[in-house]
């Protein structure tokens, strides 16, 4: 399940992150808690990129990028589509917080088809019926955007963008560092798996160049073994599973936990840096077999994965 924030005004039970032993040894006066805690809900989860969006923005960042995906490689639906009712609600709640965007806000999709689909989808409801919605592909609406930020503010909402639109992100991205009123914020983009487009190193070193000038300012990827999570301004955070935790640390830690319905257990909330590959890697790597601590087997996997699914039926249940 989502935890929701440690004092959030968001409708939804007030829980407290768990935090582990290895974070309290730190703290000599009670118990440290986490920065940043895991929302349970898509609405919290909203919450925290709008105003993860909006600090950034206030912060003079131009070009921004958030990520929720709770999957876990699941390909059932495509990412366009499970990105949508974040969309809908991140949209409405940057409209309501900001009344700038509601002049300045263009969603761009990957194609005009989709493009078409939402714009009918959403032609019924008030706030969004007037937001425009473009196609990333085409050449003539991004010189447009380009020419109205030489007029006023205009702030690019470029959804799930392909490899294949590196270029038309890259030309946003230059026009955003030329031009203070362009602003570009990129959702859920699909940009890493390039080998299966067929492009190379060249365009490799593009996508890298692109994603590594993307602000990551809300960032939610679930694992196995928990997940990773960053609400800018805070630094980054990694949850474990609560069942996989106390099952590598011992029934003695249960004590140091919130509740039962705690689902993850904050082990480190102090990266600067999003923690990726070996380092990722070795900070979890305790908690990756924790039926072997159990007494029964598979037992501790099992717990661990209906935690998680819990995780993700709240979401897809929104």
């Amino acid at each position: 399940m989502f935890l929701t924030p440690v004092g959030t005004s968001c409708t939804g039970t007030l829980r407290r992150p768990i935090i582990g032993r290895q974070r309290l040894q730190t703290a000599k006066l009670g118990r440290l808690v986490a920065r940043t805690a895991v929302p349970d809900s898509l609405e919290v989860a909203v919450a925290q990129a709008q105003e993860a969006t909006r600090r950034a923005l206030a912060n003079s960042l131009r070009q921004l990028r958030l990520e929720l995906d709770t999957s876990l490689g699941d390909e059932t639906y495509s990412r366009l589509k499970q990105t949508l009712p974040f969309l809908r609600l991140l949209c409405l709640a940057l409209l309501q917080s900001d009344e700038s965007l509601r002049s300045s806000l263009r969603v761009l999709l990957p194609d005009e088809g989709a493009a078409a689909a939402l714009r009918n989808d959403w032609k019924s409801e008030d706030q969004l019926s007037s937001v425009p919605v473009f196609s990333i592909e085409s050449r003539v609406r991004r010189r447009e955007l380009v020419a109205e930020a030489r007029e006023h503010t205009v702030t690019c909402l470029a959804v799930t963008p392909r490899a294949t639109e590196v270029d038309a992100l890259q030309e946003l991205a230059r026009a955003a560092n030329e031009h203070d009123s362009l602003r570009l914020i990129v959702l859920n983009p699909e940009l890493i798996d390039m080998g299966a487009t067929g492009l190379g190193l060249a365009a490799r070193r593009l996508r890298d160049r692109l994603l590594n000038g993307l602000e990551p300012v809300y960032y939610l990827r679930t694992a196995p073994w928990g997940l990773v999570l960053r609400v800018y301004p805070d630094a980054w955070s990694v949850w474990i599973d609560r069942e996989r935790y106390l099952a590598v640390k011992g029934e003695h830690e249960a004590e140091n936990a919130a509740n039962d319905d705690d689902a993850f257990v904050c082990i480190a909330d102090d990266w600067q840096e999003q923690p990726t590959g070996d380092a990722l890697a070795d900070l979890v790597e305790s908690f990756m077999n924790p039926e072997q601590a159990l007494s029964g087997p598979l037992a501790g996997l099992m717990q661990s994965w209906r935690s998680l699914q819990r995780f993700l039926r709240a979401l897809r249940q929104t």
